[in-house]
Parts: C-alpha cells; sequence; structure tokens
C-alpha cells in the first residue's frame, strides 16, 4: 500500500471513528431527557465518583509500577489511572439494567462518573502530564 494509499485510509477511519463517537454520545445524551435525576442521588455520586478513581488506580498500580521499573518513567501510574476514561460501555452496560426501583440510580450515577471522566479527567489530562514532566525535571518524563 503506498504511502498515499495509507493516509486516505487512515483518514478515513478516523472520520468513522468521530463520527460515530459523536453519534454515540448524541444518542446517550438522549437518553438523559427521560432520565429522572435526582438531587438526592447527590451523595451517591460523590461517593461513586472517588470509588471508581481509586478501584482504577487499584488495578493500574501494579502494571504502573511495573513499567516504571522497566522504562523508568515518572508518573506512569497516575497517567494511567486518570486517563481511564470511562464512557460509552459504562453507559450501555448501565442501560441494560432491569426495570425496577435501582435503575434510575443506576444509570444518574453512571452518568455523573462518566460526565466527571469526560469534563474533569479528559480536559486535565494533558496539564497532569505536562505538570508530570516538569515535576521529573527530564526531557524523557512521563508521556502518555
Amino acid at each position: 500500500m503506498s504511502d498515499t494509499t495509507r493516509r486516505y485510509v487512515q483518514g478515513f477511519w478516523t472520520l468513522v471513528d468521530e463520527l460515530l463517537n459523536a453519534l454515540l454520545f448524541l444518542l446517550l445524551g438522549l437518553q438523559t431527557a427521560v432520565l429522572p435525576l435526582n438531587l438526592r442521588d447527590l451523595g451517591l455520586w460523590a461517593l461513586a465518583i472517588p470509588l471508581v478513581l481509586l478501584a482504577r488506580l487499584a488495578v493500574v498500580l501494579p502494571w504502573g509500577a511495573y513499567y516504571r521499573f522497566r522504562h523508568a518513567e515518572q508518573g506512569a501510574s497516575l497517567i494511567l489511572a486518570w486517563g481511564g476514561l470511562r464512557g460509552a460501555l459504562s453507559l450501555a452496560l448501565a442501560l441494560q439494567a432491569p426495570a425496577g426501583p435501582a435503575r434510575a440510580a443506576i444509570l444518574s450515577t453512571t452518568y455523573a462518573v462518566v460526565v466527571f471522566a469526560v469534563m474533569v479527567q479528559g480536559l486535565s489530562f494533558a496539564p497532569l502530564v505536562s505538570w508530570l514532566k516538569r515535576s521529573s525535571g527530564s526531557a524523557g518524563g512521563a508521556t502518555a
């Protein structure tokens, strides 16, 4: 395959990926219009977000330690844990919850975690990597 063809194929699949992601989040956003958001679930949301982050860190910590040992990267565990954005898969699984009294709480809590992941983690990922690079003091510091 020539370089030109490879570039066009890469561009095509990148466009398809972006369009499908946009469609997915549009459909999930429409789901929120019918989701009863109850502010008394705010405590549950506030508990779920740190629990999800801690669970992600507990899973990633051994791999980050291994990576740091093998490649001498600073902050690998933090980057891997913070970069673990939750989104479409979490919401798709939550939407499969059976009808019942807990379904609304499951959906609203999942949406809260996803919104936090996209808005806070997604927007703060690049500054975190930059900060880790500066704090490591070397040009070959933590990379994403």
